[in-house]
């Protein structure tokens, strides 16, 4: 019975954790099965970007996100995550109110193996670049693609890290404890007999000493007084 509950317990966990990797919050605000070229991004050069929020020197916006949800974002510390195509050149970064220099949050470029590639940045990194560059307010934010043959496919915000979810280890068995052997059942003592009671010797009766009777000796006389009656009596005849 042990083993089974250890083995269920197993099982619970593990799909806990993937569950909690399924269920990660996600919110897609763009996406094409077939991607959006880059003419239609307003993206014309490698060097050039696509609008997240507003419309920086008129490129256009295929996203449209709003300057409150995006500080929304920002102030939750979101990932945000594109899917692109294309040909990589450079590094992708995240510019803010159209300031683009060396010091703009980079984001991290993984190749998917399709022809796609996931960039993504940390909204927290952001915030730390606005904070430290006293930026307090925003109208546009934009990500400067640095891609050949650019295409957009999908942009999205996911709470948390976008990297693979780490491998649940399976907890480990846990070894059933030793039976623990009854002590053995202690013999009572055999009860002790009290030892017979000794019956204390019969006093011994002293013999009486019999001092010869008085009337011993009367007895012995009788025959004698009998004889002698006779006799008177033998005489008087």
């Amino acid at each position: 019975m042990r083993k089974i509950l250890t083995v269920l317990l197993a099982a619970v966990m593990l799909v806990s954790a993937m569950a909690v990797t399924a269920f990660a919050a996600e919110d897609v605000i763009f996406s094409s099965a077939d991607g959006v070229a880059s003419a239609d991004c307003g993206v014309t050069n490698p060097w050039d970007f696509v609008n997240i929020v507003g419309d920086l020197w008129g490129r256009g916006n295929v996203i449209g996100y709003s300057v409150e949800d995006f500080a929304a974002k920002l102030d939750e510390g979101a990932t945000l995550v594109m899917v692109v195509g294309g040909n990589t050149s450079s590094t992708a970064n995240v510019a803010i109110n159209g300031v683009f220099d060396a010091g703009n949050p980079v984001l991290t470029s993984t190749d998917l193996g399709d022809g796609r590639y996931e960039l993504s940045v940390s909204l927290a990194d952001v915030k730390a670049y606005m904070d430290a560059n006293s930026i307090t307010t925003f109208d546009t934010v934009c990500v400067q693609t640095n891609f050949n043959e650019f295409t957009l496919y999908e942009v999205k915000f996911t709470s948390g890290e976008t990297s693979a979810p780490a491998e649940t280890t399976e907890p480990e068995a846990t070894t059933e404890p030793e039976a623990t052997t009854e002590p053995e059942a202690t013999t009572e003592p055999e009860a002790t007999t009290e030892p017979e009671a000794t019956t204390e010797p019969e006093a011994t009766t002293e013999p009486e000493t019999t001092a010869p009777a008085e009337t011993g000796i009367a007895l012995a006389l009788i025959p004698m007084a009998i004889a002698a009656a006779g006799v008177v009596i033998s005489k008087r005849r």
